[in-house]
């Protein structure tokens, strides 16, 4: 080899030393970035996933990504929507009615990203979600009295339709968050109803009132929710391979079960002896 061959390898050595210094590491373990990268284990092999930020986490409709976007949207506005008018109904001012509609629309998936210490939350990562709440809020705060006055009212069925689609949205994607970490498969299943029911658990709380999915009074809700997570989890563990088909069984289970609750008063047994409210949606 002559001196510029020996120069050339030299110069491509330095260039390659150089390239490996400044490459991060990439360990095991989650890297705790804006579009998180995680391993995932337990399936025989190791694979790392990108983090698409939505509510769920990565992304389980690959082949319709707008539409499960668009449903988490659409969710986190009726929830928000919902949660404004109970802080009204309450005599709350313009600030709690704001932070109860946030409580309402984005609490449960705050709950769940705490328990299972996936930090920052997602609507940290993403403000977006903040953003919408405060816009919905907002605006139900100040237009939703006129509209109320000239006929309208918060249990219109489009209004209903629309909270169960938000409610199926999230119990799938709650779950899938609960699967994607390699949990045990009833863990996944809370995690589904905590995303879809925990923040109106949180603004019943706030409101003083019971509980709604706790009481006979009202048709059933969480329980779509659950049996809509467990579909979809326990169609994961079957078909792997079908994660969206997975999800999208899941999230008709839970909400045709809503639709049918809330159509026809459907309630949980209530406790030997006691005589049930009349149910509403």
């Amino acid at each position: 080899m002559g001196i510029k061959g020996l120069t050339h390898a030299a110069v491509l050595t330095v260039q390659l030393l150089s390239t490996v210094a400044r490459a991060k590491p990439v360990g095991p373990m989650a890297l705790k970035m804006r579009g998180r990268l995680y391993r995932q284990e337990g399936t025989g092999r190791s694979e790392l996933r990108h983090d698409l930020l939505l509510r769920g986490g990565s992304n389980v409709l690959p082949q319709f990504p707008r539409v499960l976007t668009a449903l988490d949207w659409i969710g986190t506005a009726v929830f928000a929507f919902s949660g404004t008018i109970a802080g009204g109904k309450d005599d709350m001012d313009l600030l709690g009615c704001t932070i109860l509609s946030a409580v309402t629309a984005i609490g449960g998936g705050t709950i769940r990203d705490i328990f299972l210490g996936r930090t920052p939350v997602f609507w940290v990562e993403d403000p977006n979600f903040v953003r919408l709440c405060l816009v919905t809020s907002t605006l139900t705060f100040f237009l939703w009295p006129n509209l109320e006055r000239m006929g309208g009212h918060a249990d219109l069925y489009a209004l209903k339709l629309a909270d169960a689609i938000g409610m199926g949205a999230f119990a799938v994607l709650g779950a899938e968050v609960g699967v994607k970490m390699g949990f045990d498969p009833l863990i996944n299943i809370f995690c589904g109803m905590m995303s879809a029911t925990w923040g109106g658990v949180v603004r019943d709380v706030l409101c003083r009132r019971p509980v709604r999915i706790m009481y006979s009074h009202k048709s059933i809700y969480a329980t779509p929710a659950i049996l809509g997570a467990a579909l979809f989890v326990y169609l994961d563990r079957a078909f792997p391979t079908q994660e969206g088909l997975d999800a999208l069984c899941g999230f008709l289970l839970a909400v045709g079960l809503r639709i049918i609750a809330m159509t026809n008063g459907i309630t949980l047994p209530c406790w030997l002896g006691k005589t049930p409210g009349i149910p509403s949606a």
